[in-house]
């Protein structure tokens, strides 16, 4: 496995797998009245599928961007480890779908009827798993962003805010419109610690420079601890002011920073954590 599927995992597509695109792009009612993905008015099990990997990747890099950010801050990193684990097995399950379908659909499968309902009923087991796992990434995202002013990381607070809600009733909501996901993602990708030391790198991957700027941050939250204002709010971080330009949504889509951040991970270790 390369280093970038070792973070970003591969989604596999099938160009003879028939995807009912006009369906995934959802008016606002839809997009607000179903917290199951599997209530949606689709009827191709690929499309299906589509909604819950369209759902499920910026979700897995803010996941990352915030793992990234509070490692060696925070024992939250433990439960962003965690939970990284997770999204990689949602992953290889919806992976493991779409070979099924892709299979059935290669073996001119002439009932259709039959075989769409078979991988629905398989989806709907993956269903239950997948809202079960965003009540426990919200139950721990909440709590990060509760301290988003501390941590200086209110632009996250606000794209996830846009991916995942809660109604008055207490039930969970998540963003279905592929495009928006994919705008939220690589919004995700402008704020994260990776892209601005892309940027002050000049684009080269330096790893003794990368090391040491992660020790610099490193002793910077610890001497905040010795100081009476260590508590304050980052009102004057970087990520709060931060305003992305059309060129740094340019770098985040590039072939090369996909490369440098996968490596900027490893070589940071950030998943070598683990929860005993």
């Amino acid at each position: 496995m390369s280093t970038l599927q070792a973070f970003y995992p591969p989604i596999e597509s099938d160009s003879s797998t028939s995807v009912e695109t006009t369906s995934v792009t959802l008016n606002a009612i839809v997009e607000t009245s179903t917290p199951s993905i599997l209530s949606l008015p689709i009827n191709n099990p690929a499309t299906f599928i589509s909604v819950y990997e369209s759902c499920l990747k910026p979700l897995y890099t803010l996941n990352i961007a915030l793992l990234d950010k509070l490692h060696n801050r925070s024992n939250y990193s433990l439960l962003l480890i965690h939970m990284h684990q997770r999204f990689i097995s949602l992953f290889r399950e919806l992976n493991d779908f779409k070979k099924m379908v892709s299979l059935t659909h290669a073996s001119n499968f002439s009932d259709s009827l039959s075989n769409s309902c078979f991988v629905r009923s398989l989806l709907s087991g993956f269903d239950l798993k997948f809202r079960h796992f965003i009540d426990d990434l919200h139950s721990i995202n909440s709590q990060i962003f509760s301290n988003a002013e501390y941590w200086a990381l209110s632009p996250l607070a606000t794209i996830y805010q846009k991916i995942i809600s809660r109604s008055d009733n207490g039930e969970i909501f998540v963003l279905k419109e592929t495009d928006k996901l994919e705008c939220l993602r690589l919004d995700v990708l402008v704020h994260s610690d990776s892209l601005k030391s892309y940027k002050k790198f000049g684009g080269q991957f330096d790893a003794k420079a990368i090391v040491n700027e992660d020790l610099a941050n490193f002793h910077n939250e610890l001497s905040k601890c010795f100081k009476s204002d260590g508590f304050a709010p980052q009102s004057h971080s970087h990520s709060k002011l931060f305003k992305p330009s059309p060129d740094d949504y340019k770098i985040a889509t590039s072939s090369q920073f996909k490369q440098f951040n996968a490596r900027r991970l490893q070589l940071l270790g950030l998943f070598d954590k683990r929860i005993f």
